[in-house]
């Protein structure tokens, strides 16, 4: 990078550039970030890495086709605003005086009723090499350390709303892919040590079973999941962390069991406790006209020696409004016990 930039012309931005589709300004010391960046309507891949500005402009939210964003190792950076809902990939760790996370959207948008549609069709055992395109979305905030304490507390209480933006935004993404495609959802991680309270379902240690209201089997689009994964003091050795599970199913006929797996990230390893927060689309798990009860059992796992130290999980079914013909997700609150 050009250490001595320091700033980018904005005339440069607002004239001539409408084509440009990935920026580069990795390690330039820029200080600021102009307005004008929102300009750039093509934009895909934007890497400002390791500069020193304190903010990013609101304008880029203007945006629509940013996919990927690429701020780690900004020290200077505070805070972030709301981000276009095209990105995929949003990179901000090591950013050691970062304080809050995205600003979040002020309305949660509505589901089409063919994206249930398709999902419901979309099998997990098609699903194999050649499917190189994915739903997913991931936001990293590791090693951010500012984003600790009070600071954490507030983004733990928001994490909700901000997963179900999140969801909804990977649910749109799925229903535009071609096939083939594998089915992901979104994953944010971010440093911490607790479950968030929304998680009715939480558990010490890396297993955890629910129970299934009936109403939640017909309309399941997936599963709220979270993990908080221990502190290492291994270096920067790179893992995958996933979520083994399993649908048990009581029908007049007998019992059927459906075994899914999904890697949730690759992850590397931190010198504190992280929390991991996602949602995984179930795609069509099969459930028989005839079940009378249902349990799912989560077994979260990491193929190093870095420990889950505690999970939570939450079924997410879809409602129809009475209305209209568009479908939202809804999240089940309520404490489901084992009978």
């Amino acid at each position: 990078g050009c250490r001595s930039l320091v700033t980018i012309p904005a005339s440069i931005l607002s004239s001539g550039l409408s084509s440009l589709d990935r920026l580069d300004l990795r390690g330039c010391g820029l200080t600021a970030i102009p307005q004008e960046i929102g300009c750039l309507s093509s934009l895909k891949e934007l890497d400002i890495c390791e500069n020193n500005f304190e903010s990013l402009p609101a304008s880029i939210m203007q945006l629509s086709r940013l996919t990927y964003l690429y701020l780690s190792k900004c020290n200077m950076l505070l805070s972030l605003p709301e981000l276009s809902l095209s990105l995929k990939w949003l990179d901000a760790s090591n950013c050691k005086r970062l304080q809050s996370l995205p600003e979040i959207p002020s309305s949660l948008e509505e589901v089409d009723a063919s994206v249930f549609e398709k999902l419901s069709k979309h099998s997990h055992y098609d699903e194999n090499e050649r499917a190189y395109v994915s739903s997913s979305i991931e936001f990293w905030f590791t090693n951010s350390m500012k984003l600790d304490d009070e600071a954490n507390n507030k983004n733990l209480a928001d994490s909700q709303l901000r997963i179900q933006h999140m969801a909804i935004a990977s649910l749109r993404l799925f229903s535009e892919l071609a096939e083939p495609c594998i089915l992901k959802g979104p994953i944010i991680v971010l440093p911490g040590s607790e479950i968030p309270e929304w998680f009715s379902n939480q558990s010490s240690g890396s297993q955890i079973t629910l129970q299934l209201p009936q109403h939640c089997c017909q309309n399941l689009a997936g599963f709220a999941l979270c993990a908080v994964l221990e502190r290492s003091d291994s270096e920067w050795a790179e893992f995958d962390v996933g979520c083994r599970y399993s649908f048990e199913m009581k029908t007049l006929s007998g019992r059927k069991h459906v075994r899914r797996c999904c890697v949730m990230a690759s992850y590397q390893i931190t010198k504190t406790d992280h929390v991991m927060l996602g949602f995984r689309p179930c795609g069509n798990v099969g459930f028989p006209d005839d079940n009378l009860h249902t349990t799912v059992s989560f077994n979260f796992f990491s193929n190093s020696d870095t420990a889950v130290t505690c999970c939570g999980v939450c079924a997410v079914c879809k409602s129809q409004r009475e209305q209209t013909q568009h479908f939202y997700s809804q999240f089940c609150y309520r404490k489901l016990e084992i009978g």
